[in-house]
């Protein structure tokens, strides 16, 4: 069959074609199931860890057996299934936080410190872990994100 044949013959059809579209709602609900498919949920839980453990530096821990105190400040908070790890250090008013999240899903994620003195961001490595150097006094909210989960420590008091 040739080229022109084969033209006139679609031509034909479309013009004897009398088929209905299906109404403009049903199309909308057909597409708009096609393109959930797929998708992660766009939702990212909000989790707010709780204070397990707060040892102050300077002070015997009752039952420790070393003969010296600690000498950083350890905070340790649990949030779900993760555990955060947080060391805090003073020198002359201006504190530095080493952490680290215990748990699955947390390498290579933003972290923020914020409150009314400063805002800190830094991004945890292969292990989790995170350092902030350079804060000064006062009380913080320190956020960690990763694509499921939002964990939120309130209330870090740098105070002491």
């Amino acid at each position: 069959m040739s080229q022109e044949k084969k033209i006139e013959k679609i031509i034909r059809l479309m013009q004897q074609d009398d088929s209905v579209d299906a109404p403009g709602g049903t199309v909308t609900w057909a597409k708009n199931l096609y393109l959930t498919r797929g998708r992660r949920p766009s939702l990212v839980r909000r989790i707010v860890g709780a204070l397990q453990a707060d040892l102050l530096p300077n002070r015997a821990l009752v039952g420790e057996r070393s003969s010296s105190a600690a000498r950083a400040r350890q905070m340790l908070f649990a949030a779900e299934d993760n555990g955060i790890d947080l060391r805090i250090t003073g020198v002359r008013r201006k504190f530095g936080i080493k952490g680290q999240i215990l748990g699955a899903g947390f390498e290579n994620t933003p972290v923020h410190l914020s409150g009314n003195e400063a805002s800190f961001e830094t991004k945890t490595d292969e292990s989790a872990t995170f350092e902030l150097v350079g804060v000064p006094a006062g009380i913080y909210s320190l956020t960690l994100k990763n694509d499921g989960a939002e964990i939120v420590l309130e209330g870090i008091d740098l105070n002491l």
